[in-house]
């Protein structure tokens, strides 16, 4: 049954990442041939993470309280509207609400899923197989970024419309899919749910301040959100600057760092319990992104961005084995969203400083991202995480 409940964690974990891989190592190219400075289009996905950390918590509460399957079926149709509006339109306010659109639906689907498949593993003793899980969803999610980004680059030489246009139909066939689900025995009526979200989203706040290792989970990914920004939002415009390279360069690039975290994923099946992987996961990434920085040469940087995609992936699943070791089942989905809030707000901040500053030199804000990965990882070596 553990098999059936993983394969459908990763299908879910697969369609709803195809909406938007495709067109992954374009979009930043695709809002500059619009006419946006590169400050502005970091804005734009600073705007959608803002949003989507205003919503992650009470977006958990709601999939505690109203279902876990209704919560991620409401982020596939908000993603689908979302970059309908994003292919459509270069005007502003328009590209503004595609922001919020794609930041909302993220919090929708963010522990959802995993929360759902969590407590199915647990109601039938498979506890154990948790980890597994998570490495496997995260596999499913980076293979079809690699596949997509081929895919889409490829296209995108062409047209950037058409290959963002070409994940809506994987949106769409994901709610008949999660619809199709077995059932919650969680869903309950309108007014006791909309009085559980206020309830979980207190009780979830109450807990990751009473209990250390939920604590420190939000502030290592706040830093890791405040050190991610730069990398992911800067490294189609590094590659240009380094290599002179378009949207199919790009889309094979994006599809080495899929496979890079692939393989980190799998690496972390291995390591997971051993004392101090997850701080030495974090150590790597900090090292690998201000090297890329520093020694800021084509080769190089190239080589230095790949290994640190390749350690992300060795750290994801670790965290959130850590995570669900200490939740209870009614508050998973609010508590994985409260991490994952944590996180927004690092990246959120550190995009809107970014913009606010005029703009940065990609190398040097490597070389600064790279110290808060550092701390996060100094905070996980001496609390023994």
């Amino acid at each position: 049954m553990q098999k059936k409940i993983i394969s459908e964690y990763k299908a879910v974990t697969a369609l709803y990442t195809l909406g938007w891989a495709l067109g992954n190592p374009i979009f930043i190219l695709f809002l500059l041939s619009k006419g946006f400075s590169l400050e502005a289009a970091g804005l734009f996905f600073a705007i959608a993470k803002l949003f989507h950390l205003i919503l992650e918590i009470p977006s958990g509460a709601f999939a505690d309280s109203f279902g876990r399957k209704k919560s991620t079926m409401l982020s596939f149709a908000l993603s689908f509207c979302g970059f309908s509006l994003f292919i459509f339109s270069s005007n502003p306010i328009v590209l503004l609400a595609s922001a919020i659109m794609l930041g909302s639906a993220d919090a929708f689907f963010s522990g959802s899923m995993e929360a759902y498949s969590v407590d199915r593993l647990r109601q039938r003793g498979a506890a154990m197989h948790t980890h597994k899980l998570i490495a496997s969803g995260a596999r499913a999610l980076y293979l079809m970024l690699l596949l997509g980004s081929i895919l889409g680059g490829f296209i995108g030489t062409f047209s950037y419309e058409l290959a963002i246009a070409l994940g809506l139909p994987s949106l769409l066939y994901g709610i008949y899919y999660v619809n199709s689900l077995k059932s919650e025995k969680r869903e309950s009526n309108f007014s006791d749910s909309l009085g559980n979200i206020f309830r979980n989203t207190t009780l979830s706040l109450r807990k990751c301040v009473s209990i250390s290792p939920l604590f420190l989970l939000m502030l290592i990914s706040f830093l890791t959100g405040l050190g991610a920004f730069r990398l992911f939002t800067g490294w189609p415009e590094a590659f240009s600057q380094l290599f002179g390279w378009g949207p199919l360069e790009t889309g094979f690039v994006f599809a080495g760092i899929s496979t890079m975290m692939i393989a980190g994923s799998k690496v972390s099946e291995i390591v997971y319990k051993r004392k101090y992987a997850f701080s030495f996961a974090i150590l790597l990434m900090g090292l690998f992104l201000a090297l890329s920085g520093v020694l800021w040469a084509p080769i190089l940087t190239l080589v230095f961005v790949l290994l640190f995609e390749f350690s992300w992936g060795i750290h994801k699943p670790i965290m959130g084995k850590i995570l669900h070791e200490n939740v209870p089942s009614s508050l998973r989905a609010t508590m994985v969203s409260l991490n994952t809030a944590s996180f927004s707000a690092g990246f959120s901040l550190s995009g809107i400083l970014f913009f606010l500053s005029g703009g940065m030199a990609i190398s040097l804000s490597w070389e600064i991202s790279g110290a808060f990965f550092l701390l996060a990882a100094l905070i996980a070596f001496f609390k023994k995480l």
